[in-house]
């Protein structure tokens, strides 16, 4: 993640804002293999390069990986106190219009009502593409941080 961070050019002072929640990427999340080939659930088997996938930052626009990590970060905190098993709308830092399938650049939170109580993102009713977080509920002095390691997008 701090490489996508630096090749982005992301301002890293957005890590240290107040009243925020951060989504952070396992490694996973980025590149993960299955029998030596990478996964479609990661970020760069998801995101593909023509019909190929990408095996570094560098193989990807810079604004497209400064959006996407924009996207992690959401306005106000999000944590297990105030999100319960109703999906929370939230704003990311994402611009809107970005993308033509979330113009509103939102993202959604949700904890399954369990024992386990798994903190969700994006999953509502109709979402194709729901992520469930590898470990949640950190929190830090600016706000809550969920760790993924599969790859987080909108898909209504």
């Amino acid at each position: 993640m701090y490489q996508a961070i630096v090749y982005s050019g992301i301002d890293s002072n957005l890590y240290l804002q107040n009243n925020k929640t951060f989504i952070f990427l396992h490694n996973d999340a980025v590149y993960r293999l299955a029998s030596n080939r990478i996964t479609a659930d990661c970020y760069f088997g998801y995101h593909k390069i023509g019909t190929a996938t990408g095996t570094k930052w560098e193989d990807y626009p810079k604004d497209s990986v400064k959006n996407w990590l924009l996207y992690l970060i959401a306005e106000g905190e999000h944590n297990f106190g105030g999100v319960g098993p109703t999906p929370v709308k939230a704003k990311t830092l994402q611009p809107p219009n970005t993308y033509a399938n979330n113009p509103e650049s939102v993202i959604y939170f949700s904890v399954v009502n369990d024992q386990n109580m798994k903190f969700r993102i994006n999953d509502f009713i109709g979402s194709k593409m729901m992520t469930q977080t590898r470990a949640a509920g950190f929190i830090s002095t600016n706000g809550p941080v969920h760790i993924v390691d599969r790859v987080v997008d909108y898909i209504p």
